[in-house]
């Protein structure tokens, strides 16, 4: 669709999405309930907590399936069929460790099934919190999804500092996207993008991979058959390789 251009063109787009307010709504209680039980979660150290399976949370699962989310990948792949990929909730917080992990600049290469990551994978954001310039912004260097299975030759690394991303790009291509929550951000993340290290406050966010094959890994997430079987048919096949319980 013509207004997700932007996606190719310069690698990213702020959409105009709005998630129902009751199921916005759900989505943030049900985190700050699991937040609070360390049992629920997968990763937790000084920077961040990610949550395991956020899919088994219906209110989780069904972000990715509606319409208004699914012209984005839609539009990205031209009609091509797609599925979703592994996904990540998490809570990023203020703290004084240092961070060495997706604080830093870099180009996702997820291991798809069938063909290369670029053009086959993309990422769509939603924020749970308000995120300002203190609380860890998703940020990115427009028009660096462009060639990015060549530039990623030239780096030579999948990590890189500041200084030698923009020791090839300008400093003005970096946008950091600042917005209020319940705002959706869809990005090419073969293009250098970060989220820039909280120092202050925390940031909540879903983030949702769709592919046109499987990704690596997406066996070991988990989706209520039940929320499964209240879909239409097209609707299940995105959970085609997510394991059901």
């Amino acid at each position: 669709m013509i207004k997700y251009k932007q996606i190719k063109e310069e690698g990213f787009c702020i959409t105009d999405i709005k998630i129902e307010e009751n199921l916005f709504n759900k989505c943030k209680s049900t985190f700050n309930d699991i937040i609070q039980k360390p049992n629920l979660h997968k990763i937790r150290n000084a920077n961040f907590t990610v949550i395991a399976h956020p899919y088994i949370y219906d209110c989780f699962a069904a972000i990715p399936t509606l319409d208004e989310i699914l012209e984005i990948p839609q539009a990205f792949f031209e009609g091509r069929e797609f599925f979703l990929g592994t996904e990540n909730l998490r809570r990023s917080i203020a703290t004084g460790a240092k961070e060495g992990t997706t604080t830093i600049y870099h180009r996702d290469n997820n291991n798809l099934l069938q063909g290369d990551t670029e053009g086959n994978f993309l990422k769509v954001f939603l924020y749970l919190t308000d995120v300002g310039e203190k609380n860890g912004p998703f940020t990115y260097v427009r028009k660096s999804n462009i060639n990015a299975k060549q530039q990623r030759t030239i780096e030579g690394s999948y990590r890189l500092s500041d200084n030698a991303v923009f020791s090839h790009y300008n400093k003005e291509e970096e946008i950091k996207f600042i917005a209020p929550q319940n705002t959706v951000i869809a990005a090419d993340t073969t293009g250098l993008h970060k989220g820039t290290k909280v120092v202050q406050g925390h940031r909540d966010l879903l983030t949702m991979n769709f592919c046109t094959s499987k990704e690596n890994d997406t066996e070991k997430q988990k989706v209520n058959s039940s929320f499964i079987d209240s879909l239409p048919q097209d609707k299940r096949d995105l959970f085609r390789f997510h394991s059901k319980q």
